[in-house]
């Protein structure tokens, strides 16, 4: 099942917020050029350990292996 993991009353997340709630799968709208948002992402993801922690990112690390 998939949920929100904001709620109706949760108007801004935080970083905490998405490490507590550990989610599967994290969505990204932004708007921009693909390739310089996806190299944003990858260095912010990279540059902050607490990324690592997530499930969502976690899976990301084992597709990449899996293309290899």
């Amino acid at each position: 099942m998939i949920r929100n993991v904001l709620s109706e009353k949760d108007k801004v997340f935080s970083m905490e917020k998405i490490i507590e709630e550990d989610p599967d799968f994290i969505f990204v709208q932004a708007m921009g050029k693909v390739d310089k948002l996806e190299q944003r992402l990858k260095k912010d993801v990279e540059s902050n350990s607490a990324w690592s922690s997530i499930k969502a990112v976690k899976m990301i690390d084992m597709v990449r292996r899996m293309r290899v």
